[in-house]
Formats: structure tokens, sequence, C-alpha cells
């Protein structure tokens, strides 16, 4: 039998622990936390339709889906009379598309229906970042946070996240990431694109102590029992 990968193993979380933060939050709260997601590259478009009906029939948040598959989704819900929400991806899943195009993206899924926007930041430019000093680490840092700025504006108040991909990023960038974010004015950060390595445990302890928690009063005590 093979046995499961490191990073699964580190992120076990005992059952203790999830009934623990399952009875601190009702349903109808957990549902509209949900982000229904469908982002694989072979998905067919009856596969968008089941995703949006149920996300319809549980109240989710969203439907998160390629740029492509907006239009589909978003008309779809509206024949249901649904007032689910409807997520794009934009720069997914690399991040490191010029500014200009992620801003087109992102445009171009609002006119198509998008409700949110989750785009992808240049992970290599912040490591990059990081590894550098002086004005040389100041113009990159100004260049992610103009990469961000730019699509935070670009869709005329539609809410941008920013999602990190903290598995390829030290506990210093995951910090910095999420500060330039905030800066830029992201309205929320994601830790994964879901492609990548992944490290929500840990991006959660290292957050933790800066994260400005919005949402739910009893998700910051969840967020306790995880720790």
């Amino acid at each position: 039998m093979m046995s499961s990968p490191p990073w699964r193993r580190k992120m076990r979380i005992s059952s203790e622990a999830l009934r623990q933060v399952a009875n601190t939050l009702n349903d109808e709260q957990v549902a509209s936390l949900i982000d229904h997601t469908e982002l694989n590259p072979h998905v067919l478009k009856k596969k968008i339709r089941s995703i949006c009906v149920e996300a319809d029939t549980h109240r989710f948040a969203t439907v998160c889906v390629n740029s492509c598959w907006v239009r589909e989704a978003s008309q779809f819900l509206k024949s249901r009379s649904s007032h689910i929400g409807v997520a794009s991806v934009v720069g997914f899943p690399l991040g490191q598309m010029f500014t200009a195009s992620k801003s087109y993206e992102a445009s171009d899924a609002v006119a198509d229906g998008a409700t949110e926007i989750d785009m992808v930041i240049n992970v290599g430019s912040i490591r990059e970042m990081t590894a550098m000093t002086g004005e040389e680490a100041q113009r990159i840092h100004e260049s992610i946070h103009d990469d961000i700025g730019t699509v935070v504006k670009k869709p005329d108040g539609v809410p941008v996240k920013v999602i990190l991909e903290t598995g390829f990023l030290t506990d210093q960038e995951v910090v910095e990431a999420y500060r330039i974010s905030e800066e830029a004015g992201a309205a929320f950060v994601k830790i994964s694109t879901g492609f990548g390595p992944m490290g929500a445990l840990k991006c959660l302890r290292v957050l933790k102590p800066i994260l400005r928690i919005r949402g739910l009063p009893s998700f910051s005590a969840s967020l306790s029992l995880l720790m």
C-alpha cells in the first residue's frame, strides 16, 4: 500500500478538532463560505451545469470556474432564478502573465457575468523580491503591487481575491505576499490554486497573528482549534 505524501500527512486534523469547528457553525454559515469549484482543463458543459445545480441547492457562495465558462455558468444560474455568484479565475494557475493580460481577462469575465475575480499572484516575483535588498527589492515590490492593483481597479467594484500559492513560499514570503495584496486593495487572499503544493495549515499559522478575519464572528475561534 502506498503511503500518503508528506504534505497530506502534515495536514491531517483530528476528527475531534473538526467536530469542534463544525459545532461553532451552522449549515447555512458553512455553505456561505464555500466557492464550489471546477477548474480542471478537461471539464465539459454538463459538469459546469452540475456544479451550478449543487451550489444553488446548498446555497454556496459561488461557483468558481475558468473564465471561458463564466458566461455559461452565469446564464445557467439566471435561468434557475438563482442568486449564487460566479467567481472567475484570472492568470490561472501560474500567475506569470503580463499584467495587461490579467486585467483584460478580468474585465472580460465581469462582462460575461463574473461577480468575483480570483487572480493568481506572480509567485516568482514574490520569491525574487525576498531574495533581493534595497532598490531592486523595492522595484519588484512595486511591480507586484501594480500587478494586483491594476486587476483590482479594472472590474469596477467586483471583489478581487488574490491566490498566493503558499506551497511554493517560505513563511516570510507568505507574509509579504499577504501584505502586498492587502495594500493593493484585494478583498481577500486565498492560499492555493489546488494545482501546486499544498500549504494550507502552515499558511494559517503564519498569517494568524496579522490576519484581519472577515466574515463570521466565530471563524477566529474556529481557526484557533486548528492551530
